[in-house]
C-alpha cells in the first residue's frame, strides 16, 4: 500500500494557503442596516425603568395568584402589558437588506427588525426591584442544578450590581398576553405558568470591571454633542447617565479612585448646574474632553 507523508513544509504551505488566489470569492455577503430612530440617554433611562416596572407587575401578579386574588392579579397584568405596548412602541426598528452571492446563487432579502433586549440597570438602587431578580436568579440555579448545566450565583445585592441585566421585552409581552387570556378562561394555573416564562427572558451578563468608565465616557461624549448643538436638557441627561457609571465603578473601587470619582463628579455637577440655569459656557466642550481623557487614564491604569 502506497502511503503519502506530509512532510512540515507541505503542512505549512497548506495552512498558508500558498495555492492560486481567486479572482472573485467563492461566497460574498452584504448587510445594510438602517435605524428609523435613535433614542436618547433620558429615553433609554424611561425605556429601562418601564422595564423594571413591567417586571415589578409581573411579580406582583403571581403574588396574587398565589394569594388566590385574580382580580388584583388580571390589574397587574394588564399594566405590565401596558408598559410592554409602551416600550415596544418607543424601540428603534431596523431595517435590514440582506444579500449573498455564490458564483450565480444570488439571495436578496429585506426585513423589519425591532431589538426587544432592554438593558435594566437604572432602578437597581429602587428595592422594589431586588425581589424579582433575586426571583429569577434563583429559578436560574434551580434551572441549572436539574439539567446540570451551570448555573448563576448572585447571592447579594452588591453582587447584582457586578452584572448587565438584559430583558428580552419582546418574549415577556407574548408571555403576558397568554396569562392575560388563561387568566380570563379561569386558569389560574397555566396564567401562572405563563407568568414564570416572563423570567426566562432575563440575561444576567457578567461586567468587565472597566464597562462602567466606557460607559461613562461615551456618555460624556453624547453630553458634549447636546452642548454643540445647544441642548442643555440633555446635555444634563448625559452628565447623569455618566455619574451612574462612575457611581457603578466606585463601589468596587479602591480609596484613592473614590476620590478622583468624587471629585469628577463635583465638576460634574457644577457644570449640569449651570445648564440648567440656561448658562453657555463655551469651554464646556473642552473641559468634557479633559474629563474623558482622566477617566481614559484610569482605564489604563487599571
Amino acid at each position: 500500500m502506497h502511503k503519502t507523508h506530509l512532510t512540515s513544509a507541505v503542512i505549512l504551505a497548506l495552512a498558508l494557503g500558498t495555492g492560486p488566489v481567486l479572482a472573485t470569492p467563492r461566497i460574498a455577503a452584504k448587510i445594510d442596516t438602517r435605524a428609523e430612530h435613535t433614542l436618547t440617554p433620558a429615553e433609554q433611562r424611561a425605556v429601562s425603568i418601564a422595564a423594571g416596572r413591567l417586571l415589578r407587575h409581573t411579580y406582583n401578579a403571581r403574588t396574587a395568584l398565589k394569594h388566590k386574588d385574580s382580580k388584583q392579579a388580571a390589574a397587574e397584568i394588564a399594566k405590565a402589558r401596558k408598559l410592554a405596548a409602551i416600550i415596544a412602541k418607543a424601540e428603534p426598528v431596523y431595517h435590514v437588506k440582506a444579500k449573498i452571492t455564490a458564483g450565480e446563487l444570488n439571495y436578496e432579502d429585506e426585513d423589519e427588525v425591532k431589538d426587544t433586549l432592554v438593558p435594566v440597570f437604572d432602578e437597581l438602587d429602587e428595592v422594589s426591584l431586588l425581589t424579582p431578580l433575586h426571583r429569577a436568579m434563583a429559578a436560574r440555579r434551580r434551572a441549572g442544578r436539574a439539567t446540570g448545566a451551570p448555573g448563576a450565583e448572585i447571592v447579594a445585592n452588591d453582587e447584582l450590581r457586578d452584572v448587565q441585566i438584559l430583558f428580552d421585552v419582546g418574549l415577556a409581552s407574548d408571555a403576558l398576553d397568554l396569562a392575560a387570556t388563561r387568566l380570563a378562561k379561569n386558569d389560574t394555573k397555566g396564567a401562572d405558568q405563563a407568568l414564570a416564562s416572563v423570567s426566562q427572558g432575563l440575561y444576567f451578563v457578567e461586567l468587565d470591571v472597566t464597562l462602567p468608565l466606557e460607559r461613562a465616557r461615551d456618555n460624556l461624549m453624547l453630553a458634549k454633542a447636546a452642548i454643540d448643538k445647544g441642548d442643555n436638557e440633555e446635555a444634563r441627561a448625559a452628565l447623569a447617565a455618566a455619574k451612574r457609571e462612575l457611581d457603578a465603578y466606585a463601589r468596587k473601587a479602591g480609596e484613592d479612585e473614590k476620590k478622583a470619582i468624587a471629585q469628577l463628579q463635583k465638576e460634574m455637577r457644577t457644570l449640569s448646574d449651570e445648564l440648567k440655569k440656561g448658562k453657555k459656557d463655551k469651554g464646556a466642550g473642552a473641559t468634557i474632553e479633559g474629563w474623558w481623557d482622566r477617566i481614559g487614564q484610569w482605564i489604563k491604569n487599571r
